[in-house]
């Protein structure tokens, strides 16, 4: 009898060990992707695994314990990965953010008498864009050549042009652009001229 109540006893904690949910790792990668790119989920989890997606995407269901699949979102979407067993269950998720190409980023300029220019300041924070963005590229969208700074970075550019120098740096942070006042030009003219707005466009590196 004691023979066989310890092979009870083992076969109840084998099962006990057994039937426990767990989900050892789950992610979502890039977790920033732009607009076209394609996100790998992966998983390794004890149990029986469905995987949803907020908003809905194709391939959701039941999965096998371990896996990776890619999905193509257009929106920011929520992965969730959820693990039931006999005497538990547990559920993981992991958040991507669908970038678009490029934004354009702006604000009101005013005139700087001491330096004799429009100046415009622009702080880009975590509520506007992800923190681990980067920048691919930055284009000048006024009428006029404008000095673009930001931190210890400058570049002079051009009516329409695009500049590399601020590549692979992050977007968020505070950006300044300026352009001087022509000879006898008036600082209400010089407004006149960009509309009393000076604006540039981010393209962005995804995949971070």
């Amino acid at each position: 009898m004691r023979v066989l109540g310890e092979i009870i006893a083992a076969a109840a904690v084998t099962l006990s060990i057994t039937s426990c949910a767990d989900i050892q790792s789950f992610q979502a990668k890039p977790r920033n992707l732009c607009l076209g790119d394609a996100v790998s989920v992966t998983w390794d989890a004890t149990g029986n695994v469905v995987l949803a997606a907020t908003p809905h995407l194709p391939n959701e269901g039941h999965k096998s314990p371990s896996g990776s699949e890619q999905f193509n979102p257009t929106l920011d979407t929520r992965f969730t990965l959820i693990v039931n067993s006999l005497f538990s269950s547990k559920t993981a998720e992991a958040d991507v953010a669908v970038i678009p190409p490029a934004l354009e980023f702006g604000g009101l300029a005013t005139c700087s008498f001491s330096d004799h220019s429009i100046i415009v300041s622009v702080s880009l924070t975590d509520s506007q864009v992800a923190p681990t963005l980067k920048v691919q590229s930055v284009t000048n969208m006024n009428r006029r050549q404008v000095e673009i700074t930001k931190g210890n970075i400058q570049a002079t550019v051009s009516a329409g042009e695009s500049v590399s120098e601020f590549a692979n740096q992050q977007v968020t942070g505070v950006w300044r652009l300026s352009f001087p006042l022509l000879n006898n030009e008036t600082c209400d003219e010089a407004l006149q001229s960009i509309t009393s707005r000076l604006t540039f466009k981010i393209a962005f590196s995804c995949g971070e």
